[in-house]
């Protein structure tokens, strides 16, 4: 099949003709959008791939006159953006773009969308008899489906495995909707009616989706085609698995969060610190109850400050000999503003050996694996929930940390991919970070509706 590229970047273009080249077609190049234009006139391709950012001519205007080219109508013209531009795509293909590539081009990717568009070529309006593609279709890393009204007719295995689900066969004759986060059932209801009823293109879009464990996939959807499948028209859908991705901004931006509040805990600590040097000299005349009350109050918010501090400069303590008590306790402490909502807080503090470490570090470990759990409790009565602590030493004198809950439960094979799993959040993966770069060990342990059990296990101080 004759091909035409009009693309600007030199990569780009040599990557695209050598997909190209690898199907058997016959690709002919250009550099702007007048010359694409002259050679489309001249001999129609039915496949073109053009830069939206061509000199001379180009973007809507350059797909619109494309399509108004006789013979025009019948080829498949993909467009290709960077990534700023993918959020402007809606004109393209409104203009008569049939699909899109972003750069720089993911080479799987790009052999997935050759393999569709130059499908897209057969009868006419972009209607790909998908038989003879489906081989091909089945080993792509990206996710494929095919439905007919509002019915799942086909799915390939990167696409049930994205959901979670162990052959394309359960999801066949599923809604689409039903599969879809219930937020994202309105707008994704919406984009196929009109996609069926009013032939409206439908743009680049993210939707979440359900997976069979009920956690939730990100999809980065590329625009519908009009397809033949099995003889009848159908709707395919061809996207990409960008829940990592999604995963790692969020936590990205926790992250920083998080540096921010370190940074304003220390500002607040150093700002109580004076004032409360002062109240404890002015209260050192009162006397009997109302001092012992008066101390109380300026300790409990000494302590505060600790733990403000011990908090706010992981990245800087040294390592010493530490008893995890301390960390823990600091770590429930703070984590009980947030813990009082939702769980009881009980802690059993047994004799540990001595451990070397930062205390900061140690904090944060402690801090992490605490509102992990909290918050990830069902909303019930407070009282009905409950996370416990332990310390203790076990046979081979190592100090033990133990936090459990009564919560719901997981499976064996979740609790024990916990930190090491594909899904694992941030705060987990530094959490194990930090007890392996202690010598130590991290663990967890659980059964449907038997709460999780998360151990910590590390190594003696030399010498304590």
């Amino acid at each position: 099949m004759r091909a035409l590229i009009a693309e600007t970047c030199p990569s780009t273009r040599a990557l695209v003709a050598e997909a190209l080249h690898r199907r058997g077609h016959l690709p002919t190049l250009v550099r702007d959008g007048r010359s694409a234009l002259l050679a489309q006139e001249r001999d129609v391709f039915p496949l073109l791939f053009l830069d939206r950012e061509l000199p001379s001519l180009a973007g809507p205007e350059l797909f619109r006159r494309m399509r108004a080219l006789p013979g025009g109508e019948g080829s498949t013209l993909l467009a290709i953006t960077d990534a700023a531009g993918i959020v402007d795509v809606a004109p393209l293909l409104e203009a008569g773009a049939t699909d899109y590539l972003v750069k720089p081009v993911d080479p799987a990717w790009l052999e997935t969308r050759v393999l569709i568009a130059e499908r897209g070529v057969a009868e006419g309006a972009n209607r790909i008899p998908v038989a003879a593609a489906l081989h091909a279709i089945e080993r792509t890393p990206d996710c494929v489906a095919i439905r007919r009204g509002e019915r799942l007719v086909y799915v390939n295995p990167a696409f049930a495995s994205s959901l979670g689900y162990a052959s394309p066969e359960e999801l066949l004759g599923r809604r689409v909707v039903d599969l879809l986060h219930p937020d994202d059932r309105a707008l994704a209801g919406d984009r196929i009616r009109r996609f069926d009823e009013e032939g409206m293109p439908v743009p680049p879009l993210e939707l979440r989706f359900a997976r069979a464990d009920g956690s939730v996939a990100t999809l980065e959807i590329a625009p519908v085609q009009v397809i033949d499948f099995e003889g009848q028209l159908a709707a395919l859908a061809v996207g990409r698995d960008v829940s990592e991705r999604k995963r790692m901004q969020d936590e990205l931006v926790r992250s920083d969060r998080m540096a921010s509040i370190g940074r304003l805990a220390v500002g607040i600590a150093g700002e109580v610190e004076e004032p409360l040097a002062v109240l404890e000299l002015r209260i050192a005349g009162l006397a009997g109850a109302e001092l012992a009350d008066a101390l109380a109050a300026t300790d409990r918010v000494r302590r505060l400050v600790e733990d403000l501090r011990t908090f706010s400069c992981a990245d800087e303590a040294p390592r010493r000999p530490i008893d995890v008590r301390g960390p823990v306790d600091a770590a429930m402490r703070v984590a009980w503003r947030e813990a009082r909502t939702r769980a009881v807080l009980v802690k059993h503090f047994a004799a540990v050996p001595l451990v070397e470490a930062s205390e900061a570090r140690l904090g944060q470990l402690f801090l992490n694996l605490l509102l992990h759990v909290v918050r990830a409790m069902p909303d019930r009565k407070v009282h009905e929930s409950e996370v416990r602590v332990h310390t203790a030493t076990d046979p081979e004198g190592r100090a033990v940390v133990e936090i459990r809950d009564n919560g719901p439960g997981m499976s064996p094979e979740a609790a024990r991919d916990m930190f090491v799993g594909k899904a694992t959040p941030l705060p987990l993966t530094i959490c194990l970070g930090i007890v392996t770069s202690l010598g130590g060990d991290v663990t967890a342990r659980s059964a449907p509706g038997a709460g999780v059990a998360i151990r910590i296990r590390l190594p003696a101080a030399r010498g304590g």
